[in-house]
């Protein structure tokens, strides 16, 4: 698939409920939850071809005293920072655009630049894989999408 002529903007500002939960049904993802205990919000981002919600995002910090950061980190070290990658969906339609990356790295930056810290350790994905912030937004987009993505055009 080729990528649509007009750009999917992101903004930081919130949809109603209604058209929220119809994203996240057409997505197949299950209606927004509370975020986990310890955790408090940090940036969120949704993504609207036209008028047409399309696509969303949330990050979260972990507090540095939440009773849950033992068994998240390997480490006592109170300065590493902790996040989640949270509700993050896209319609089917738009997932081969690159639009769930874009919705991802604008998170990830959000999340550097409101979070002091050097480094995080980021939870991602329904499987919850941890990943180091650094690794994350050192990673090109150009340098990922031919090897993951074969035969899928991004022009």
């Amino acid at each position: 698939m080729t990528r649509r002529a007009d750009p999917v903007a992101l903004t930081e500002n919130p949809p109603a409920d209604a058209e929220r939960d119809a994203l996240l049904a057409a997505a197949g993802q299950p209606p927004a939850e509370r975020a986990p205990g310890g955790f408090r919000g940090v940036a969120a981002f949704w993504a609207r071809d036209r008028d047409l919600l399309v696509g969303q995002g949330v990050v979260l910090e972990l507090r540095r005293s939440a009773a849950a950061r033992r068994e998240l980190t390997a480490t006592d070290d109170p300065r590493l920072a902790v996040g989640l990658i949270e509700l993050l969906c896209v319609r089917p339609e738009y997932r081969w655009d690159g639009l769930e990356e874009r919705l991802m790295r604008a998170l990830l930056h959000r999340f550097r630049a409101r979070v002091p810290c050097r480094d995080a350790l980021i939870y991602v994905g329904e499987t919850r894989a941890p990943v180091l912030l650094s690794t994350l937004v050192d990673v090109a987009p150009s340098a990922v999408d031919p090897l993951l993505r074969p035969g899928q055009s991004r022009s």
